[in-house]
């Protein structure tokens, strides 16, 4: 990709987490950039890096939808920071082999007694969030498909909490940037789900 599309790229999905009024799926992506502007800009160097690294646009907007789901990022300068770079090649080895990583994932979520109580609310002083938000040591990946087969996006965008809904929004956001895939294995994941959970 060229520095221009990146810039492009890159401002769309920064207004969609910043701007109420925006919202990348719904715009299909598209913003106004001004490529005269851009090519002035003191920081244009640092989207010629970040159009280096990928040929496809999808392959952009994984990553930096990976980077505003799961970390705080201020400008261009803080997607490059090495814990998003890991996040986003452990969510391509998910990918890879997404039946695999998914039962994994739950066998250990059942083996930590975590499983049937995963969408409980942890309290964090007077801040309520549920407990699969805050587990770390699970993918990204995990997390956004159990939030939809168990229909979690829509209760969670209702709660009285702006904790919640912040989490909500940002994990349904890198839900709908993966979800042409993960539907596309939806009945395979849901056999997983039944399984462990009547393990469980």
């Amino acid at each position: 990709m060229n520095s221009f599309q990146a810039y492009s790229c890159f401002l769309a999905i920064n207004n969609h987490f910043k701007q109420s009024s925006y919202d990348y799926f719904k715009y299909h992506g598209k913003i106004r950039a001004d490529e005269n502007a851009f090519a002035i800009r003191k920081d244009n160097y640092q989207f010629v890096k970040l159009g280096k690294m990928f040929t496809e646009k999808f392959e952009l907007e994984l990553y930096l939808f990976t980077a505003y789901s799961f970390y705080d990022v201020g400008w261009i300068h803080d997607v490059f920071s090495p814990e998003i770079q890991n996040l986003h090649n452990n969510i391509l080895k998910f990918k890879s082999s997404a039946l695999r990583y998914f039962e994994q994932d739950l066998t250990e979520l059942r083996n930590q007694q975590l499983l049937l109580n995963i969408f409980d609310y942890k309290n964090n002083s007077t801040v309520f969030t549920p407990k699969i938000f805050k587990l770390t040591s699970l993918n990204p990946m995990t997390k956004v498909i159990l939030l939809d087969q168990f229909d979690r996006f829509k209760v969670y965008s209702q709660v009285d909490s702006p904790a919640t809904k912040e989490y909500n929004f940002k994990y349904n956001s890198f839900y709908q940037i993966n979800r042409e895939f993960i539907q596309s294995k939806k009945g395979d994941l849901a056999k997983i789900t039944q399984k462990i959970f009547e393990i469980a």
